[in-house]
């Protein structure tokens, strides 16, 4: 759904299939990214739903192109969707699934590279984004423009914040390898047939696994 209300933007500026595959490569890789496999049937869908329209144009290499353009409906719906405010909603982030479970990797060390491999990914991200918002000239740019380019920095700014993560990760592995050298790393206070809930803190102020039965409990340990 989301790639359709972008498709209906890139396309007030009327655009071919092949087109939008670029802006998407170019532009929008870092928080959406789209294949022309996507995209050439989304937009035949949005043709039938008249939220584009579409005509066939000559083209100096090689065959016709078939150029899309938003229409007043497609400009209305999109309108709509903006006007119900900031979309929150539930992200998968794969990589969190992973830590989440990353003690099964076979240790501190296991986990370690595999921290380092999502840093060094990151890093490279960083530096694309960066190489691109650094040659900006704000006072140039159009008023779509401009929201493009505040889209990069909502982007750049959440990769730094996860590479942030990354250090504190990794600092947080070798402080615990060098405390527990030869000790298992297994849950604390874990019995067989339970799952262990989030951190509790007792009268002391330090925090303990909550055991809980077949549910979670989020409340915090009364004083």
């Amino acid at each position: 759904m989301i790639l359709e209300y972008l498709l209906v933007a890139l396309c007030r500026t009327p655009s071919s299939g092949y087109d939008l595959g670029a802006v998407f490569k170019a532009a929008l890789w870092f928080f959406w990214p789209a294949e022309l496999s996507q995209v050439y049937p989304t937009l035949k869908r949005l043709e039938r739903r008249r939220w584009l329209k579409a005509r066939t144009v000559p083209s100096a290499r090689g065959p016709a192109r078939r150029v899309y353009e938003t229409t007043e409906r497609g400009r209305d719906a999109l309108a709509a969707w903006l006007a119900q405010g900031p979309a929150f909603r539930e992200e998968r982030y794969v990589v969190a699934a992973q830590v989440f479970v990353l003690d099964a990797a076979g240790g501190p060390d296991a986990s370690a590279a595999f921290v380092g491999r999502l840093r060094d990914s990151l890093t490279e991200r960083a530096a694309a984004l960066a190489a691109v918002d650094d040659h900006v000239k704000v006072a140039d740019l159009s008023d779509a423009e401009f929201h493009h380019y505040l889209s990069l920095r909502l982007g750049r700014r959440v990769v730094e914040a996860r590479l942030s993560w990354c250090r504190e990760a990794l600092e947080a592995l070798a402080a615990r390898t060098s405390r527990a050298k030869g000790k298992p790393n297994r849950p604390i206070g874990r019995r067989e047939g339970t799952v262990a809930g989030p951190p509790r803190a007792d009268r002391q102020g330090k925090f303990r696994d909550e055991q809980v039965n077949g549910r979670k409990s989020w409340n915090r340990g009364r004083q």
